[in-house]
């Protein structure tokens, strides 16, 4: 299940407003998703929650959006612990930095300054590039799969090795 807004703003920035739209969107909607999904489910099924390794780290620039997917890893966590009995499994795929339209906006191309703070988050990935969404999906898809039947609870990183080896 993916559900995403990306916002940046430091905390001096951030409205209400802004506050609840990414909670909203990011965690509250997923929530409520799967509650009403729940009746639907068959025993073994398996729900895999979209995060981000923004979750993982501090992200200075974006402390709403990093909360709202440290959220997401706590939900996946819990809701793994209430459903394993109930033969549902639950996990979280956060990808790092991925190649996708949004992406690139975010980057800004064509712009000069935007694009040397680009090259610094690069540089950031021990593999040196982006993530592609085809890798992500192949994480979502074992997920999904029944060759994940003993795995619940988990996160799979798709970031290049940024969380754990820069």
């Amino acid at each position: 299940m993916s559900a995403g807004q990306y916002s940046s703003g430091s905390i001096n920035s951030v409205t209400e407003e802004n506050w609840d739209w990414l909670m909203d969107t990011n965690l509250k909607g997923m929530f409520f998703t799967i509650q009403g999904m729940l009746p639907l489910m068959g025993n073994p099924s398996s729900i895999v929650l979209m995060g981000s390794i923004a979750g993982r780290l501090a992200v200075a620039e974006s402390p709403v959006y990093a909360a709202s997917k440290a959220g997401v890893r706590s939900l996946a966590r819990s809701l793994a612990a209430d459903f394993v009995t109930k033969g549902i499994r639950v996990n979280v795929v956060s990808p790092g930095p991925t190649d996708t339209p949004a992406y690139r906006k975010l980057k800004g191309e064509g712009n000069t300054l935007q694009q040397v703070e680009w090259e610094k988050k690069l540089s950031t990935i021990p593999m040196n590039r982006l993530g592609t969404p085809e890798e992500v999906a192949k994480a979502v898809l074992f997920l999904a799969s029944s060759d994940s039947s003993f795995t619940t609870g988990a996160e799979i990183l798709v970031d290049g090795g940024e969380v754990y080896l820069s």
